[in-house]
């Protein structure tokens, strides 16, 4: 009987620590406030009706939640302190997507685009693994109108 105890023990030990090393890779409360998540409804008074620049990033539903997370990753270290950030599916958002400078297939390249006093500036679309060439590209952008 003791050895069956002792067993519940550990086993309800190695569950918490699974559980809570599990919980270590979640988006904090905090970094995900930062995100307004662009569609249909909510484009004109979020992106055109918006008395900030809003930095939007457009990834299509076919790729993986692993690189969408990577990239708004990589977009909230670099704007997200300045400016307001969107992220939204590509196929949803056409209007905006139009404005990428990225080859029209499918599924679409991921991509970066700003939106400036309600007018959606040149966007471009953005590698998951070199995101800095697309940065600088919108930095360009930002700085040109």
């Amino acid at each position: 009987m003791k050895s069956i105890a002792k067993f519940g023990r550990r086993l309800v030990s190695v569950l918490l620590v699974v559980v809570v090393s599990t919980l270590m890779f979640l988006p904090s409360p905090a970094m995900a406030a930062n995100w307004v998540t662009v569609n249909e409804g909510n484009f004109e008074s979020e992106l055109l009706k918006s008395d900030k620049t809003v930095i939007v990033l457009l990834v299509s539903d076919a790729f993986p939640e692993d690189v969408k997370t990577k990239l708004k990753s990589e977009v909230e270290k670099t704007y997200g302190d300045k400016y307001k950030l969107a992220v939204g599916s590509a196929e949803e958002n056409g209007y905006i997507y139009n404005t990428i400078l990225a080859p029209r297939i499918y599924p679409p390249f991921p991509g970066i685009t700003v939106v400036k006093n309600g007018r959606p500036l040149q966007g471009i679309y953005i590698n998951p693994n070199y995101p800095s060439q697309a940065f600088e590209f919108i930095n360009r952008i930002i700085e040109n109108s």
